[in-house]
């Protein structure tokens, strides 16, 4: 017995508009200009969601697993200057010693090398 199933493309475009008006609404609820004039945008976390898990043992694994390769492949202080530019740039920023102890979610990261690309090595997060 084969079964099938069938979309109805009508149901699935009232799908994505519901989907596509969330989107815009959060967007529109959360946008704000800081300091520096840049633009930020608040996650759009599930309402009621599970709390992300303190994974930092995991993460400090993933960070040595990830530098030995970047070492291996010379890459990692063109990975390093990725970091870098970024904490320039405000984008990420050093933890406050009070805060290290405190629980958290480190996202997990690895690096993805493109040769033709204006940024050949980049950070690609799995989150």
């Amino acid at each position: 017995m084969v079964s099938r199933c069938t979309w109805d493309s009508r149901s699935l475009r009232e799908r994505s508009d519901l989907l596509q008006e969330e989107v815009r609404d959060h967007f529109l609820s959360t946008v704000k200009v800081n300091e520096e004039g840049r633009f930020q945008v608040s996650l759009p976390w599930l309402d009621n969601h599970l709390p992300l898990k303190d994974n930092h043992d995991l993460a400090v694994k993933r960070l040595d697993s990830t530098v030995k390769r970047l070492k291996a492949e010379k890459l990692y202080d063109a990975y390093g200057e990725v970091f870098n530019e970024w904490k320039r740039e405000g984008i990420i920023e050093v933890v406050p010693k009070s805060e290290i102890d405190l629980p958290c979610h480190y996202p997990p990261h690895r690096h993805v090398v493109k040769e033709n690309s204006t940024t050949r090595i980049r950070p690609v997060f799995d989150a």
